[in-house]
């Protein structure tokens, strides 16, 4: 099922820090589960359908949480984050 795929792509760009990405299957998904919801007549598979959706929303949450505050600490210290990278740590 595409659906779950999208989730579990997401999640995977996630942990890999590429959350754009993930924001971008999670909200794929959203509208695929929506589209399901709109057509289905069964009231407990609406029910997981719905379940779904709120599971999404935390995560998607989660995310702008964590890009907010990486946003915050680049700002903080001055850095883009794609320099920090290349930031040689002190032994």
């Amino acid at each position: 099922m595409s659906i779950l795929n999208d989730i579990l792509n997401a999640r995977q760009f996630a942990l890999n820090e590429d959350y754009q990405q993930a924001l971008s299957l999670y909200q794929k998904a959203r509208t695929e589960i929506e589209r399901e919801i709109s057509i289905c007549h069964d009231i407990q598979q609406n029910k997981s359908w719905t379940n779904m959706l709120v599971e999404i929303e935390e995560e998607k949450k989660a995310i702008k949480q964590i890009m907010s505050s990486c946003e915050s600490f680049y700002s903080k210290i001055g850095s883009d984050p794609s320099k920090v990278h290349d930031i040689e740590p002190d032994d």
